[in-house]
């Protein structure tokens, strides 16, 4: 019996790995939100002001410098 040998992509397969995550790059870049969702403004205000935590994944980022500003 004959070892096997290690798989070793193609320049095609990276291409094709290429292409398919640069697609989904861009539909996540076309259908994101530009800012805060307008019914989590209030949310953050509050969780900003009283140091609190927001729904998953909770932007702890934006909740700090948020409470510089409240």
């Amino acid at each position: 019996m004959t070892p096997a040998e290690p798989f070793r992509p193609k320049r095609a397969d990276w291409l094709q790995a290429g292409i398919v995550a640069a697609a989904l790059f861009a539909l996540y870049a076309a259908s994101a939100p530009r800012s805060v969702a307008l019914e989590d403004d209030g949310l953050f205000i509050l969780s900003s002001y009283f140091l609190g935590i927001e729904h998953p994944p909770g932007y702890p980022l934006f909740t700090l410098i948020g409470h510089l500003f409240t």
